[in-house]
């Protein structure tokens, strides 16, 4: 399964009846869809983004979707609160599954992070501490984490980490 992460910067606050329209568009589900959520990120260098969180069976079938009559609706509905046009798009396939099961779990915070591997060192050196650092952090309001790299360029770990709250 990939995960599409969109981040979209808007010109002012959005709500989810703002993104509704845009949704609609997976009804009936395109082939390959599987499950959509939108947030809104709380401080990224003073930016205000709206972040979509997309699976699918493959890339592939994002593409097909994003290059059929059918997306024009998710884009028109989602570019007029846009404040910068296009957006940043993503592909990742996590590898301990679908990112969803954070959704649904009791994280009411989701942290991204993203990280450049330089040159062609394996990522396990970085993962060994990350896994470390994840079932430490449990004990402290960490709910759940998924990693994987990016298909756009093979050198990006994305990981999201799901908290209790912002606070912790």
């Amino acid at each position: 399964m990939a995960t599409e992460i969109v981040f979209v910067a808007v010109s002012r606050s959005v709500t989810s009846s703002d993104l509704k329209p845009s949704l609609q568009a997976f009804k009936p589900p395109p082939a390959g869809f599987h499950e959509a959520r939108w947030g809104t990120v709380i401080n990224f260098n003073d930016q205000r983004l709206i972040v979509g969180f997309f699976t699918w069976d493959t890339v592939e079938d994002h593409l097909k979707f994003a290059n059929s009559p059918r997306f024009s609706a998710v884009e028109s509905s989602v570019k007029h609160l846009s404040a910068s046009w296009p957006p940043v798009i993503h592909h990742v396939y996590f590898k301990q599954g679908l990112p969803f099961k954070l959704f649904r779990s009791r994280s009411s915070v989701i942290e991204l992070i993203t990280l450049k591997r330089q040159g062609t060192a394996p990522w396990d050196a970085l993962l060994d501490p990350l896994k470390s650092f994840s079932n430490a952090a449990s004990q402290q309001g960490l709910d759940t984490s998924f990693y994987g790299t990016m298909h756009e360029d093979h050198k990006s770990l994305i990981i999201l980490f799901g908290w209790d709250s912002l606070e912790v």
